[in-house]
């Protein structure tokens, strides 16, 4: 029997970290702290007696935890800088691409292939260094409710994508000047911070690369498309990118996305 007893108590004790050990006696301290305080006022004092103060404060030492679990967790802020949503011309047939161009009767209900590249910018708010590790996508379109999900694919690839700084968004030459060179080449988001530990206000930017399968050019040009990311750090917490209303009126617009063959 004592050795069964040794063995159990060997068992409980090895699965308590310092940490564990630590905060308990933390929180018993608390505890005798906040039960001799109440116990001086009159007016506490009955409830303290109860056994129901138990409950609450098993309860209240739940949230305060996990309170302070979350206040130690990194923060990352992170919102859309700019957006370019173009056509998969190696996937779209001549026959669409003739129909687009006479807008032909229900040219814009055939559903064809796409590129979203959406520009990031990121900062940890936090003094919990961290890194990212991984993105979360999630697109709907349609106009009715709800709307439909795509299954879209996070791309890394980008070889082979540039900007021309000659042409606006809509791939058409805006006549402005430029600075540096009138090509330059999309930095990969992913690739830029990869193995980069993120500490408090150092921020960085890029572009992530999204393939959007079958959604009609009615849905992109009505803006009926949309889509939520989430960056994922080393502690699996999840960062959401925001976008702030009309502010894609300030994103700049006098560069086009080119895709090399």
């Amino acid at each position: 029997m004592r050795q069964t007893l040794r063995l159990l108590g060997v068992g409980f004790w090895s699965l308590l970290s310092l940490d564990i050990l630590i905060g308990a006696i933390d929180w018993i301290a608390r505890w005798d702290w906040l039960k001799s305080f109440m116990l001086a006022h009159p007016l506490f004092a009955a409830f303290v007696r109860t056994p129901f103060v138990y409950a609450v404060l098993l309860i209240l030492g739940f949230i305060f935890l996990q309170a302070e679990r979350r206040l130690k967790l990194p923060k990352i802020q992170a919102r859309f800088a700019n957006s370019r949503l173009i056509p998969n011309l190696g996937t779209t047939t001549v026959q669409t691409m003739f129909n687009t161009e006479k807008k032909k009767p229900g040219w814009d209900e055939e559903p064809i292939d796409w590129h979203w590249f959406i520009e990031v910018h990121l900062v940890n708010d936090s003094d919990t260094s961290t890194v990212i590790e991984d993105v979360e996508i999630k697109a709907r379109t349609g106009t009715s409710w709800p709307k439909r999900e795509v299954l879209v694919t996070h791309s890394l690839d980008f070889r082979k994508v540039q900007m021309d700084k000659s042409l606006n968004g809509s791939g058409v030459g805006h006549g402005k000047k430029y600075l540096g060179n009138r090509y330059e080449p999309l930095v990969g988001l992913m690739s830029a911070i990869k193995g980069v530990t993120l500490t408090r206000g150092i921020p960085y930017r890029g572009w992530l690369r999204i393939e959007v399968p079958q959604v009609c050019q009615k849905d992109v040009n009505t803006g009926s498309i949309s889509v939520d990311i989430w960056l994922i750090d080393a502690f699996q917490g999840r960062h959401k990118l925001h976008h702030k209303k009309k502010s894609d009126e300030k994103w700049d617009k006098n560069f086009f996305v080119l895709i090399d063959k």
